[in-house]
Formats: C-alpha cells, sequence, structure tokens
C-alpha cells in the first residue's frame, strides 16, 4: 500500500445527493465529505509536471481546510501510485468509512490524453509513483469507485479530460462505447474537453521549475470556493455552493480550457459557509470580485472592459494570449503593465496599483468587420518570484458580416433518455458567435431553453461549433413526454439572423 498522507480534519455538515429526475432532496446536517486528492508530477515518458500538480493538491487542500467542520477526512498522494492495485487500495483507505448520506470527493490533477481510434475506451489519465507509471480509463476508475458508499464526486484536472466521461467531443451515438459515471450516485467536473488540453502555469528560474505554479482550473476553482475570501462560486449567495453554481462559475472564470460536467444542471450542495461570518467577509488575496462588462469583442466595440478590487498594493500585469490555428500562442502573447497609477512626481508607472475598486478598459487592435477569433485575458500579480495567475477570462472576436454555415446534429434521430442519460447536441458554426439553442415539442412550444445567447468557445471539434446537453427535462424539471422536438439554434451576425434546426423522435 502505497505511504499516504492523512489529515483529519474536523467534522462537517454537507450535502450528498443520488441523482434523479427532480432536484436533489436537502441533506442530512451531519451528511460529511470524505476527500482524496491526487498529483501525477514525475513521469518516466511524459513531460514533468512539476511544480503544478503538487501545488494543486496543496492549494485545495487549503480550500478543504476552510470548511474544518464540514470534512471528515482527507488524504493526499503525490507521485505514490503506481499501480491499479495502489489505486484501488488508496480509494479504499480514503473512503471506507464514508456512510451512505456522505460524499467521497476525488480529485485527479496529472496527464491525460484522448485517442479517439483507440478499440478500448479512448481516454486515458495515466498515474505515477515516480518509478512506474500507467494508465487508467473511465471504466476502470468507475469500477474502483462503486462500491464506495454515498456520493461519488470526481474531479478531473487534465488533458482531454471531458472525454473521461464522454463530454468536449464530437458524439456519435451510432458507434460510441458505454459511457462511464452514468449512474445516479455520481458527479463529474473535468477541467478541460475531450479535444481540448489543460493548460498549467508555472515560473521558471534559470530553466529551472520553482514553487510558483498551478493549473488554470485549480486556481480558478479555489478562488470561487473562498480560497480569497469571495466565495464567487456561490451565484445567488445563499451560503450554499452547489455543483451547477461552481460548473457556472468556472465556465465563466476559467478561459484556457472548457469546463464539463455531468450531469447538467445538478443542484447538489457541495459546501456550506456563513455568509454572516466575518472571515467570510475579509478577502485574503490581493485581488478579488473580478467582473467584466461582456465577454465579446467587434469593429464596432474592440474594448475589453474589466473591474477589480484591489486589497493591498500589487503590480498587476494584462496578458492578452491569442488562439493562432487551433491553439493559444503562448509565446506570441501580449504583455502589458497596468499604466494607470504612475507614482506621485512620475509619468510612467512600473504597474503598481493601489488599494480599492478599480475600473480597467484595454483596446484590441486590428480588428476588421470579418476578424474572428478567440483571445484569453490573464490578470497577473508581479511578485519577487515572478507572476501569479489571478484570473483567465475567454474573449470572442465577433464578425459583423459573413455566413456562419450553421448546422445542428444529434447524429442519429430516434433517443430514449434514461433517467441518467443526456442527449448531445453539437451547432456547427465556422466562425464565433453567441448562440441561442431551445428545444421545442410537436406543438411548436417551447419546453426547454438550452443557452441564451452564449459566447461559443474553441472547442477544437470536427467541424468546429459548441456543443449541448439536454438531460429530457423542461423548463420546470420535468420529464418531457415521448414524441417529436425540434431543436432550434441562432444567432446574429451584423444584425442578421442565422438559424438551423434539427428534429428527433424522443422515445419512451
Amino acid at each position: 500500500m502505497p505511504r499516504l498522507s492523512r489529515r483529519l480534519v474536523v467534522f462537517l455538515a454537507l450535502l450528498c445527493a443520488v441523482l434523479c429526475i427532480s432536484p436533489p432532496p436537502a441533506r442530512a446536517a451531519d451528511s460529511k465529505i470524505h476527500a482524496l486528492l491526487i498529483a501525477g508530477e514525475v513521469f518516466l515518458q511524459l513531460t514533468s509536471l512539476a511544480p503544478t500538480t503538487s501545488n494543486n493538491v496543496h492549494t485545495l487542500t487549503e480550500v478543504l481546510g476552510m470548511y474544518g467542520d464540514t470534512v471528515a477526512s482527507l488524504y493526499t498522494a503525490i507521485d505514490q501510485i503506481g499501480n491499479q492495485e495502489q489505486l484501488r487500495e488508496l480509494i479504499h483507505a480514503a473512503f471506507q468509512n464514508a456512510g451512505p448520506q456522505d460524499i467521497c470527493l476525488l480529485y485527479i490533477s496529472t496527464h491525460g490524453r484522448f485517442r479517439p481510434a483507440a478499440p478500448e475506451y479512448p481516454a486515458v489519465i495515466t498515474l505515477t509513483d515516480g518509478q512506474t507509471e500507467f494508465e487508467i480509463d473511465g471504466m476502470a476508475l468507475q469500477a474502483m469507485l462503486d462500491d464506495m458508499p454515498g456520493t461519488k464526486v470526481v474531479l478531473i484536472d487534465a488533458c482531454n479530460s471531458g472525454a473521461m466521461m464522454g463530454k468536449g467531443v464530437t458524439p456519435n451515438l451510432n458507434d460510441q462505447p458505454e459511457l462511464p459515471f452514468r449512474r445516479g450516485d455520481y458527479k463529474v467536473l473535468t477541467s478541460a474537453g475531450g479535444n481540448e488540453l489543460s493548460w498549467n502555469w508555472s515560473e521558471t528560474e534559470q530553466d529551472r521549475p520553482i514553487s510558483l505554479g498551478s493549473s488554470y482550473f485549480a486556481k480558478a476553482l479555489a478562488a470561487g470556493l473562498g480560497l480569497h475570501g469571495q466565495y464567487g462560486a456561490d451565484l445567488n449567495q445563499d451560503g450554499e455552493i452547489t455543483l451547477n453554481e461552481i460548473y457556472r462559475y468556472l465556465l465563466d472564470n476559467h478561459g484556457s480550457s472548457t469546463v464539463h460536467v455531468y450531469p447538467q444542471d445538478d443542484d447538489l450542495v457541495l459546501f456550506r459557509y456563513d455568509p454572516r461570518a466575518p472571515h467570510a467577509q475579509q478577502p485574503g488575496g490581493r485581488l478579488s470580485a473580478i467582473s467584466f462588462s461582456c465577454d465579446t469583442l467587434t469593429v464596432e466595440d474592440p474594448y475589453i472592459d474589466f473591474e477589480f478590487t484591489v486589497h493591498q498594493p500589487v503590480r498587476l500585469q494584462y496578458q492578452l494570449v491569442y488562439s493562432k490555428k487551433g491553439a493559444w500562442d503562448w509565446d506570441g502573447a501580449d504583455r502589458l503593465l497596468d499604466r494607470h497609477e504612475p507614482p506621485p512626481g512620475s509619468v510612467v508607472s512600473d504597474g503598481t496599483v493601489q488599494p480599492g475598486r478599480k475600473h480597467r478598459s484595454i483596446e484590441v487592435s486590428g480588428i476588421e468587420a470579418d476578424t474572428s477569433g478567440y483571445a484569453l485575458l490573464l490578470i497577473m500579480a508581479l511578485g519577487e518570484q515572478g507572476p501569479e495567475v489571478y484570473f483567465s477570462k475567454l474573449l470572442a472576436v465577433l464578425p459583423t458580416e459573413g455566413d456562419p454555415e450553421m448546422s445542428v446534429e444529434t447524429f442519429g434521430e430516434q433517443f430514449s433518455l434514461a433517467p441518467v442519460e443526456e442527449l448531445a447536441v453539437q451547432v456547427a458554426h465556422r466562425f464565433p458567435l453567441q448562440l441561442t439553442v431551445s428545444v421545442y415539442d410537436g406543438q411548436g412550444q417551447r419546453v426547454r431553453r438550452l443557452a441564451t445567447d452564449r459566447t461559443s468557445r474553441p472547442l477544437h471539434l470536427r467541424p468546429e461549433g459548441s456543443l449541448f446537453y439536454w438531460n429530457g427535462l423542461d423548463g420546470q424539471g420535468n420529464r418531457v413526454p415521448p414524441g417529436t422536438y425540434t431543436i432550434r439554434a441562432f444567432a446574429y451576425v451584423g444584425g442578421e439572423r442565422h438559424e438551423a434546426e434539427v428534429a428527433i423522435d424522443l422515445l419512451d
């Protein structure tokens, strides 16, 4: 059995719900979280992930410590798992004391890859003990978790991780393999779609990694859960953070890749805190409350407008990374020091910003009527060890002319959606759009809106486009009856409406 780092935190009050058609019931006040945080860092054949994956584990350990009265146990394992049996033993040790009302929270930060042509299940992650390493797919991971009690919440922070549950990839329901985690006691959140890389950042000194670094996903997740004193993931500020709230928060605050969730629209409460408590009002970081006026740019409005609060003097740098040929051009990024607050007696700022609420506007040059694409804005605090990423925002440059050549595809015409199944819908379009997607019944009445003016993201699909998932529920959370339904998408380009649709038969 691998050497374990185990930290017993205090008892917790948390919910865990069996996934069903209707919203999950309120959980008992004495339910617990049992957490297992795993990092793969030093590999034999793959690139080292030091220091980012171990930092991810340390960061999330700190976050869970903030919920000490709701976390029953916490295990961590960094470069300690060299084969499947060691992983199975570790999972059993971490979750064996969980009860049927508890949550088993598994976080894995490591390498991942997606092999669409593989005869076996095509998505895998790699784990290591620094001397040996092995790959494991979603089905094998689920088999190790199936006998664990309670609700299993699986967070996978790895490249192509969405493919572990069949998301973020062009769906082909005619020949797709059985998907893992399609059970009522599983909730899954991944850092990237099946065709996307999950990016890390770190600072180097003389070509050697130093301690500063993290994945963009872990950084955003920790911030949303209150690491810097602001519980941004609690979207309605009611003191309860649900799976759906975390997903929606990360969609808006994690730009370098696209998070995916199963099941969609799930309101399982993962974390509770007292919004009236003094510690909840005292930011622990240098920046907080970052907000953007919008996430799009056009030739008429080429400005990025955003606000944030500074809690202590800090040097700020803004980094604009552009998507070129389907990949982020990190080396060609524009780096801009904050020039708004020069020190007294000087006309040039070194990027230092004083405490207070700030508004900034950055103009992106070179946008024409037919310009389209994606950019990533990073807000970074400059310290002695180098820049630390505080925020990443995905931006879309929308053209004001041209035909997006939209189409809607469900890769099949007849479906039977069980309570744990979801229908994958791909809307193809050849440049970025703001999409509205709805489901209509046979009488032409809208039964569910899947997206409203949602800005597209670079999912690296073939053909390129956007993905949406429908669980067979209407807007009130009720299961729709069998029948013929139409999925319709539309978007505007320069004031001209473009739309596409597909009809499906939903079987009993």
